[in-house]
């Protein structure tokens, strides 16, 4: 079922960051397909300035304590 879904980018990363799961909606709005971003860290939908100021790993401790981002 979510991967049926194409309006929203739903997907999946592991405690490091890496992409776990990519649905249909995810390849439509961020052009990478699943075999290109399946396992790959989740820093490549930053800007250099957002990983120098370090949102990357924010994100993560967000999502370790609320179980989302």
């Amino acid at each position: 079922m979510i991967n049926a879904v194409i309006d929203y980018a739903i997907h999946m990363i592991d405690l490091d960051g890496r992409v776990l799961t990519w649905n249909a909606g995810a390849v439509r709005l961020k052009g990478y397909s699943a075999e290109e971003i399946t396992g790959q860290s989740f820093t490549r939908f930053y800007t250099s300035e957002d990983i120098r100021a370090e949102l990357p790993q924010k994100a993560l401790r967000t999502a370790r304590e609320t179980g989302r981002v």
